[in-house]
C-alpha cells in the first residue's frame, strides 16, 4: 500500500537527538539535471551544501522510502511525479538533497537508469561525505548507460574488497562488446550468481545449462530453461531426460531439496522410461532412489516403495546378494516408504536386509560395508521405537550393537546408546539399567553430551541418589543457564523461575542515538534514512570490523539503527551478560544476541494473531537470526522463512493480499504473514511446543507425534521426536522463547504444556495451517 498524499515538504526532525542546529550551506539552489552525467568523477564535483554529514542530519525520509516500495504500479508513478516535482522545486540545498534520494529509489524501482543516474548525481554533491559509499552504485549505473571512461574513472576508486569491482567490469565489458573480458568475469560471478550462469547458458555453453538447472532449481533462469524444454524448444542439455543418469540424478535430488518434488518426479520418471533398456543397472538404481525421495515429499510412499523395489536389498534373494546387486541409497529409501506407509514389520526386515549385504560388503557402489551396515542396523531398531513398540525396540537395540559398534564413526553406537538408555529410562523406569549407558555417554566428548549429562543427572535421582544428580544438575546450570537442559536443571532442582529483567527492544539502538557522535556513525544512519540500505550496512559492517580489540555495544547498535540485527547476533557470544543468583541483570548487552527488530509489526501481529512477541522473535532468530534477505535451499525466504507457496495460503486464509507472498525479503510482510501462521498453529496445536514442531517440521507429523506420544512429559516428548532437525529446532526456539519472555520482564521459563492431547481440530486432521504446503523435513 502507499499513503495517498506526500507529507509536507520535509519534517525537519533531527536524525539523531544530539545533532543540533547543524548549519545549512548557503548560496542559490543548484540547477535540475539536463542528462546523465558523463563528467569528472565524484571526486572533483562542487559540493552544494555542506561535506560534513551533520549538516544533512535533519534529512529522515526513511517513512517515504518504505511507503514508496509498498506502493503498486500506479502508485509508484504517483510518487514519482510528487518527488520530481519536489526536487524540482526545492529552495533549500539540503530538501533537495533528501528529495533526489527518494527520488533516485523511486526511479531504480521503475528501471529508469539516466533518471537515478541524475539523482545520484544531486545526492552525492549535495552529501559528498557520502560519494566513496554510493561510488559503486554510479558506476555501475556509468557503465549500463555506455559511460564507459567515467565508469573506469569511478572503478580505479572503489576497494577490491568492496565485492562490487566484477559486475562494474562485466558491465563496462558488456557497453564494449568485449567478450574476452567478460567471459572470465562471468566465471567467477557464476559460483554464485544465478543471473552470470544463466548468461554463460545463453551463450551457448551447455555445462552452464545444466549447472543452472542443478544448481538453481527455484529460479526463473531455471523455469525459462524448463518451459522451452517443455515445448520441444530448448537445446537438448534443458531436456532432462536425454542426461546422464548422475546428471540427473542430481537434478532430481536438487528439485526436492528446493521444494519442487513434483517437478522432480516428472523428470525422474521420463529418464527412467527413456532409458529402460539401455541404462546401467546402477544408473537407473540412482535415479530411482532420488526419484523415490521426491515421491516421499509428495506424500505418494506406496509409489517410493514401488520405484526403489527392484534395487533395494529386501526384494534380492539372500543368495544373490553376494553379487554386489544392492543400491544403497535405493534400500534405504525404500526402507524408508514402508515405514512412511506403517508396514513396520517390513520396514524393520529391509533394514536388516541392508544390514546383511554392508556387513558381506555385497553394496554397489562398494563403500565401507560395516557403516552402512551400522547405520541400517540403526534404523531397523530406530523404526520400532519410532513406532513406539517399546518391547521390540528395545531387544533390536541390543542385538544391533555389534553391528554398530564395529563401524569407523562412533556415531551409530553413540544414537544406538542413547535410544536404548531414554527407553529403559522413560518408558520401562529401569534406571538402574539405564545408569551405566548414561555414564559411558556422558564420559564422551559427543556434540550432544550435555543432553546425556542431564539424563544422567535424572537417571541418578530416580535411584535415589539425589546428591551426585544435584551436582550434574547444578555444574549444567552454571555452564549454561539459558540453554534447554540448563533451564531443565533449574527446574528440576526446584529453583525458582528466573526472574524477568524489562530491556527495552530498542535498547542498543537508543544507546547508539546517545552515544555515536561520529561523523561515520551519523553517515551510515544518513544513508538508511535515505533509501541505501546496502551501503548503510555495509558501512556499520565495516565500522565494527575495524573495532579493536572487538566492536562496542554502540558500534552493535548503529546497526541495528539501520535494521541489521544479523551482525550484532553473530557476535552476541562476546556480549552475553554474567547471570549471577536467579535473575537476568538489567543490561542492554542482551540485545546484541536477543535483538528485537520490526517491534512495532511484531506487536501488531502479536496482537491481530494472539501470539506472544517472544514467540515470534524466537522462532526469528533461530529461522534467520534476523536476516530479512535470508533464502534457505528449499526456497524458504525472509526473517521467518516462509515459502512462497505457504505465504500464498496464509495470505489467502486472512483475507491477505496474495501478492504479498511475493515480498517476504520486506521484513514487514514476513512478520506479518509468519506471525498469523505461527498463531495459527499455536490456536490449533494448543501450545508453542507443538506450533515450533509443525512450523519446521510440517503440521501432518506434528498431529502424528501428538497422537504416538502425546501422553509423555513434554520433555520427554521433544526427545522422542523422530526429526533430529525439528527435536533440536524445538528445543532452541523454547529456551530462547524464555529469554525474550525474561526481557520483556516477566519470568524467564520454558513454555512446557502440562498436557500435549491435540486440539480437536488437529485430532480430526482438518488443519487450517494447509499441512500439504509444507515440505517433508528429515
Amino acid at each position: 500500500m502507499h499513503r495517498a498524499t506526500l507529507p509536507g515538504l520535509l519534517a525537519f526532525a533531527a536524525l539523531v537527538p544530539f545533532v543540533v542546529g547543524a548549519a545549512t550551506a548557503a548560496g542559490p539552489p543548484p540547477p535540475a539535471p539536463t542528462g546523465p552525467s558523463t563528467g569528472a568523477s565524484t571526486a572533483s564535483m562542487t559540493p552544494r551544501s555542506a561535506a560534513s554529514p551533520a549538516a544533512a542530519a535533519t534529512c529522515d525520509r526513511r517513512a517515504d522510502v518504505e511507503a514508496l516500495r509498498q506502493a503498486d504500479d500506479t502508485g509508484r508513478k504517483e510518487w514519482r511525479g510528487r518527488l520530481d516535482d519536489e526536487v524540482a522545486a526545492a529552495d533549500d540545498p539540503r530538501a533537495r538533497v533528501c528529495a533526489a534520494a527518494v527520488a533516485a529509489a523511486a526511479a531504480t524501482l521503475d528501471g529508469d537508469k539516466a533518471r537515478t543516474l541524475q539523482l545520484l548525481d544531486d545526492v552525492v554533491a549535495g552529501l559528498p561525505a557520502l560519494a566513496a559509499d554510493l561510488r559503486p552504485r554510479r558506476a555501475l549505473l556509468l557503465a549500463e548507460l555506455g559511460h564507459v571512461e567515467v565508469a573506469r574513472r569511478e572503478l580505479a576508486l572503489i576497494d577490491e574488497r568492496s565485492g562490487a569491482r566484477d559486475r562494474i567490469e562485466l558491465a563496462i565489458a558488456d557497453a564494449t562488446q568485449d567478450l574476452a573480458i567478460a567471459q572470465p568475469i562471468l566465471r567467477r560471478l557464476a559460483a554464485r550468481d544465478v543471473h552470470a550462469l544463466a548468461r554463460l547458458c545463453r551463450d551457448g555453453d551447455p555445462n552452464a545449462c545444466r549447472d543452472v538447472l542443478v544448481r538453481h532449481p527455484r529460479s526463473t533462469e531455471a523455469r525459462q530453461i524448463e518451459l522451452e524444454a517443455d515445448d520441444g524448444r530448448a537445446h537438448v542439455i534443458g531436456r532432462t531426460a536425454a542426461w546422464s543418469a548422475a546428471s540427473l540424478t542430481a537434478r532430481v535430488r536438487a528439485l526436492t531439496g528446493a521444494a519442487r518434488p513434483h517437478r522432480a518426479v516428472t523428470e525422474g520418471r521420463a529418464w527412467l522410461e527413456a532409458h529402460r533398456p539401455a541404462a546401467a543397472v546402477a544408473g537407473r538404481a540412482a535415479v530411482a532412489a532420488a526419484l523415490g525421495e521426491a515421491l516421499l515429499r509428495t506424500g505418494d510412499a506406496a509409489a517410493a516403495v514401488d520405484v526403489t523395489a527392484a534395487f533395494a536389498a529386501r526384494s534380492i534373494p539372500a543368495k544373490d546378494r553376494a553379487a554386489g546387486a544392492v543400491e544403497i541409497d535405493a534400500s534405504k529409501v525404500h526402507a524408508k516408504a514402508l515405514s512412511r506407509l506403517g508396514r513396520v514389520d517390513d520396514a524393520v526386515a529391509a533394514w536388516r536386509a541392508l544390514a546383511d549385504v554392508g556387513a558381506r560388503g555385497a553394496l554397489m557402489p562398494r563403500v565401507a560395508g560395516a557403516d552402512t551396515a551400522a547405520e541400517a542396523a540403526f534404523f531397523g531398531a530406530f523404526t520400532l521405537v519410532e513406532a513406539d513398540r517399546i518391547d521390540e525396540a528395545l531387544i533390536a537395540l541390543d542385538d544391533a550393537r555389534q553391528v554398530t559398534s564395529a563401524a569407523s564413526t562412533p556415531a551409530w553406537e553413540t544414537q544406538r546408546a542413547w535410544y536404548a538408555a531414554l527407553l529403559l529410562l522413560t518408558a520401562r523406569h529401569d534406571a538402574s539399567s539405564a545408569l551405566p549407558i548414561l555414564d559411558a555417554l556422558a564420559a564422551t566428548r559427543d556434540r550432544e553430551a550435555r543432553k546425556f549429562r542431564y539424563w544422567r543427572a535424572r537417571a541418578l535421582r530416580e535411584l535415589g541418589r539425589t546428591d551426585v544428580g544435584d551436582t550434574l544438575l547444578r555444574a549444567l546450570l552454571q555452564e549454561d543457564p539459558l540453554d534447554w537442559y540448563g533451564q531443565l536443571a533449574r527446574r528440576d532442582l526446584g529453583r525458582p523461575p528466573l526472574g524477568g529483567a524489562p530491556v527495552a527492544p530498542d535498547a542498543l539502538a537508543a544507546l547508539a542515538r546517545r552515544a555515536a557522535r561520529d561523523d561515520d556513525a551519523v553517515s551510515t544512519q544518513l544513508l538508511w534514512q535515505l533509501g541505501f540500505d546496502d551501503e548503510a550496512h555495509r558501512r556499520c559492517r565495516g565500522r565494527a570490523q575495524r573495532a579493536r580489540p572487538q566492536p562496542s555495544l554502540v558500534d552493535v547498535g548503529v546497526c541495528q539503527l539501520v535494521g541489521d540485527a544479523t551482525s550484532g547476533w553473530r557476535r552476541g557470544a562476546l556480549f552475553a551478560p554474567r547471570i549471577a543468583g536467579d535473575a537476568l541483570p538489567i543490561d542492554p548487552a542482551w540485545r546484541v544476541s536477543f535483538a528485537a527488530p520490526w517491534t512495532e509489526a511484531v506487536d501488531d501481529v502479536a496482537a491481530a494473531a494472539a501470539v506472544p512477541r517472544s514467540f515470534v522473535w524466537a522462532i526469528m532468530r533461530t529461522e534467520s537470526g534476523f536476516d530479512p534477505a535470508a533464502v534457505s535451499v528449499a526456497g524458504a525466504r525472509g526473517a521467518l522463512q516462509l515459502l512462497p507457496s505457504v505465504a500464498r495460503g496464509v495470505a489467502e486464509g486472512h483475507g491477505l493480499a496474495s501478492g504479498l507472498a511475493e515480498r517476504l525479503d520486506d521484513p514487514h510482510v514476513a512478520v506479518a504473514l509468519g506471525g498469523r501462521l505461527l498463531g495459527l498453529l499455536a490456536r490449533e496445536h494448543g501450545s508453542l511446543l507443538i506450533a515450533a514442531a509443525a512450523y519446521n517440521g510440517a503440521p501432518e507429523n506434528a498431529v502424528a507425534w501428538v497422537r504416538r506420544y502425546g501422553a509423555l512429559p513434554a520433555d520427554v516428548f521433544v526427545e522422542r521426536i523422530p526429526f533430529k532437525e525439528t527435536r533440536d529446532y524445538v528445543k532452541r526456539v523454547l529456551a530462547v522463547e524464555a529469554v525474550y519472555r525474561g526481557l520483556d520482564g516477566e519470568p524467564a521459563t520454558l513454555a512446557l504444556p502440562a498436557t500435549l492431547a491435540p486440539t480437536p481440530a488437529a485430532a480430526a486432521g482438518a488443519s487450517a495451517a494447509a499441512p500439504t504446503l509444507f515440505p517433508y523435513r528429515e
